[in-house]
């Protein structure tokens, strides 16, 4: 489970949701884990309406991919049918990053070219780590655009300005994941959407 504050809520007014569907425990077991080992820590951005601005995740264990499927993170619907934007993975979604409407705190709006630069970029090189069995810390901060960015788009703030990622080994001691050596990281810049792949009457909404 995760703690999180839904959007307008007060501080207190916290609540529990589950980090993964079901259907994800039977993979985490064949793993040697089980999905109550798995610690997620998630705050906030600040000047955004997104829910995230960043994850602590550990351990990354591969599972079956778990597609965005239902989940429309803040700023999708705002996106015209003939933009080649896609609902971006914050933690892929072959490492237990869920997807779908429980999972849409994982999901942001990117251009495709953005996502595939994730792809070839620290996924290409955790993938193979995690499929053979290695526990992996992974983090990941996103900084959004500001709404003064732009005259045109209203609430710029719904799309990622820089997605920056970081990942340990991760050993377990007790009931507590520990960082180990540093492995990489890597930071992307991610672009506004342009006017024409803003639905016309979203584009101040």
């Amino acid at each position: 489970m995760i703690k999180y504050r839904p959007l307008g809520y007060r501080e207190s007014a916290s609540r529990l949701q589950p980090a993964y569907n079901q259907k994800k425990e039977k993979a985490y077991r064949l793993a040697g884990q089980s999905t109550e080992d798995i610690k997620i820590d998630r705050s906030p951005p600040s000047g955004s309406r997104q829910p995230t601005g960043h994850i602590d995740f550990r351990p990354l264990v591969w599972t079956s991919y778990d597609a965005p499927g239902s989940g429309k993170p803040i700023g999708w619907d705002r996106l015209a049918d003939t933009a080649r934007w896609v609902r971006g993975h914050l933690v892929n979604g072959k490492w237990g990053g869920p997807g779908g409407k429980l999972g849409v705190w994982n999901l942001v709006p990117i251009p495709e070219i953005s996502n595939a630069d994730m792809s070839a970029g620290h996924e290409g090189t955790i993938h193979p780590l995690v499929r053979a069995g290695r526990y992996i810390w992974f983090s990941i901060d996103i900084v959004y655009h500001k709404d003064n960015e732009s005259s045109q788009i209203g609430h710029a703030s719904d799309y990622p300005k820089h997605i920056t990622v970081q990942y340990w080994e991760a050993t377990k001691q007790g009931n507590s994941w520990v960082k180990g050596a540093a492995l990489g990281g890597q930071s992307y810049i991610i672009r506004l959407p342009g006017t024409d792949e803003i639905k016309p009457e979203r584009r101040l909404q």
